[in-house]
């Protein structure tokens, strides 16, 4: 492994550690928040709110201090300093409200519509793998991209069996971010508070070998469901969401996590064993996470002016939906994922973190 691929995958163990002592409380005084990977870092035995080498904290001087504004006695007029730039983004920017937009009727995400949300996840997919660096497409050229009916089980995967490599999207995985795009988007438009009682709705409705079921009836009021705006939203962040997953499994084969080859080299056994054991498996998910919502916004930007900018918008409404699903389920078929993968929280927290960076212009590295 590279050293550039070994902080990327240190960033994603720090990001993973942090998560799980964030609930812990002591009396103890808290620490002073780290800053983000990629920002400058306090020299040793430097305070962190200290500029440079050899200076007390802020509001510690020694001394009797001046009066604001006045200098040290002895010393010249302190200079003006320029203003600082203004600081970069780091979440998208809130959707403008959408203009009025005529009624749509049975849209696919509402009525759960598989072999038409197959397709538009199909048309996703090439256009993800397109927007890859040519390195990386490479890697994946010839997968097998397809999709599952098993009844309840909620995944996405990438394997292979021999030479045959693949990329698997489950139904339960589409409805459950259907369920989650379709309450956000009419909490967004109506100021309605559905996320939540979709959550609960499908933790204790879905099961194993049981289908994910479609929102009952009167679960939104029907001019909500069919309204333009709400149908628009909706369709954004189910490509968001869905993006997510594809980028993350897409990242899986070409990190090489995944291993489809009858001789395996002692790297590949390597990167086999850190997808699969504990910790290792933990940092393995957590990477292909970054590298997945980069490959995401990538496609993004590539798209013609006016048309949406992938972001990881749907992809923390994906993980804050399974969060609140745990809540409510703790034995939830949700759970399946948590044994290999990092927390919904901490997930979350690792797409803020590399989306952040991506727009402040720090890429990831290739790491071979």
């Amino acid at each position: 492994m590279s050293v550039r691929f070994r902080h990327a995958a240190y960033v994603t163990m720090v990001a993973i550690a942090s998560s799980a002592f964030a609930g812990c409380t002591t009396d103890s005084p808290r620490r002073p928040a780290q800053r983000p990977p990629g920002y400058a870092q306090p020299y040793p035995g430097q305070h962190p709110n200290q500029g440079y080498p050899g200076q007390y904290p802020r509001g510690q001087y020694p001394g009797a201090q001046p009066y604001p504004g006045q200098p040290y006695p002895g010393q010249p007029p302190a200079q003006q300093r320029p203003p600082a730039p203004p600081p970069v983004a780091s979440t998208p920017p809130t959707p403008p409200p959408k203009p009025a937009l005529p009624p749509v009727y049975d849209d696919a995400i509402n009525t759960f519509n598989m072999p038409a949300l197959e397709t538009r996840i199909r048309g996703l997919y090439a256009e993800m793998v397109a927007a890859l660096p040519s390195d990386r497409q490479a890697r994946v050229k010839g997968i097998n991209f397809g999709f599952t009916s098993n009844p309840g089980e909620v995944n996405g995967y990438a394997g292979c069996r021999g030479s045959y490599r693949h990329i698997t999207v489950t139904h339960g995985m589409m409805k459950v971010i259907a369920h989650a795009a379709q309450a956000q988007a009419n909490d967004e438009i109506f100021k309605t508070q559905k996320f939540d009682e979709a959550a609960r709705f499908v933790a204790r409705n879905a099961r194993k070998g049981v289908a994910v079921p479609p929102p009952p009836a009167g679960f939104y009021n029907p001019a909500h469901q069919v309204d333009g705006r709400r149908v628009a939203r909706q369709r954004e962040l189910f490509d968001e969401g869905v993006g997510l997953t594809l980028g993350h499994e897409l990242a899986h084969h070409y990190l090489k996590h995944v291993v489809c080859s009858t001789t395996i080299t002692p790297a590949d056994l390597i990167n086999v064993v850190r997808r699969n054991v504990g910790a290792f498996s933990q940092v393995a998910e957590g990477s292909a996470d970054s590298y997945g919502i980069e490959n995401l916004m990538d496609t993004g930007r590539r798209r013609p002016q006016g048309a949406h900018r992938l972001a990881e918008n749907g992809g923390v409404m994906k993980w804050t939906f399974f969060a609140k699903m745990r809540g409510q389920n703790p034995n939830g078929i949700h759970l399946d994922l948590d044994r290999t993968h990092p927390s919904s929280s901490t997930r979350v927290r690792v797409l803020s973190l590399t989306a952040q960076s991506y727009r402040a212009g720090r890429r990831l590295p290739t790491p071979w």
